[in-house]
């Protein structure tokens, strides 16, 4: 569990500015909120204003199953409540969003339309920051223990956040300019990202926590080659020892693996794009895990996102997000090359 001095320096990091309106949007059960309380001092102590709402899974499961079948019970009034609000923080005891298993069909319904028009009410603000909370029940979703999970997230959290900010702002510099990048992995897999005039993203307590990278949508159609892979860890389908993957068009079409092959086949429309480059820069994560949270902050590696990048410049519409975290090298061609 994260503590109060832990707290006080995440907020510190997102930027909050004297009175602000911060939404906490609390992922959590009522015994959770001792958590929801340190983050609403975090945030006073700054001159920001905090207000909460909370999605518990066992009282959503009943509320949802009161409502009218058909009317979402909350009309267009209720979502101007939102207007307001210039900081939305997701806080995390569980995976967001999964209802609790004793939710019924109707309501099932319901609360996905409720969490369809909540999200885009909330996106939209100046800032969406989502923490998840080092706990047993989000280790449950990641492919390690809970206790090394646990280990792992309290150590990158425990970060100097000024330091680690300096870094991503003098990573940016450093690629400042840059048109072409070309990752060159393995004895010879080369791989090569047209930027364009994209524009580079820090998240150094702008995004997800643990933070700590520097991340750009290239050109969708562009990217080209090949790209090697020691270990790949691929969400809810596990380990791939020496993978090579091909890509054309700015599309993943292939690998030397089958059943990799067969989650390609199996991703939703456009979900093979190249979405992202992204560089980990956190010295508090020191070895690659298998969870991609951090693995793709970790300093030292770079990441391939496949699939949506609407929300950091790109245009690629998808209904999913994939991290593939690789260590290897990049070299970078600019404006004066």
């Amino acid at each position: 569990m994260l503590n109060k001095e832990t707290i006080y320096n995440i907020i510190e990091a997102i930027g909050i500015e004297k009175q602000e309106l911060v939404l906490l949007h609390f992922w959590g059960e009522d015994n959770d909120r001792p958590v929801l309380h340190m983050f609403e001092l975090a945030i006073a102590s700054q001159g920001a204003s905090p207000i909460s709402i909370q999605q518990s899974r066992e009282f959503n499961a009943e509320l949802f199953d009161c409502m009218k079948t058909g009317s979402l019970g909350m009309g267009t009034n209720y979502f101007k409540l939102f207007e307001p609000i210039d900081i939305v923080i997701d806080i995390c005891m569980y995976q967001p969003v999964v209802p609790g298993e004793q939710m019924k069909p109707e309501g099932m319904a319901l609360y996905r339309e409720y969490m369809g028009r909540l999200f885009q009410a909330l996106t939209a603000k100046k800032k969406f920051v989502q923490i998840r909370i080092p706990t047993i029940a989000n280790a449950e979703s990641s492919a390690l223990t809970a206790q090394d999970y646990i280990y792992r997230m309290e150590k990158a959290y425990d970060v100097d956040y000024k330091c680690l900010r300096t870094a991503c702002i003098d990573k940016i510099e450093e690629l400042r300019g840059s048109k072409l990048i070309t990752l060159t992995t393995g004895a010879d897999c080369r791989l090569t990202f047209h930027l364009g005039d994209r524009e580079w993203n820090i998240d150094a307590g702008d995004g997800d926590f643990p933070c700590g990278e520097v991340y750009i949508a290239p050109k969708e159609e562009l990217s080209q080659g090949s790209i090697y892979f020691e270990k790949l860890f691929v969400e809810d389908m596990g380990e791939f020892n020496h993978i090579t993957l091909t890509v054309e068009d700015g599309k993943i079409v292939t690998s030397n693996h089958p059943p990799f092959n067969e989650f390609l086949q199996e991703l939703p429309e456009n979900g093979t794009v190249i979405g992202e480059f992204g560089i980990g820069l956190n010295p508090n994560i020191t070895e690659i895990s298998g969870d991609a949270l951090l693995d793709e902050k970790m300093y030292g590696t770079v990441h391939i996102g496949i699939g949506m990048n609407t929300l950091f410049g790109g245009q690629n519409n998808s209904p999913i997000h994939m991290d593939f975290v690789v260590t290897g090298k990049y070299s970078i061609i600019t404006d004066q090359d």
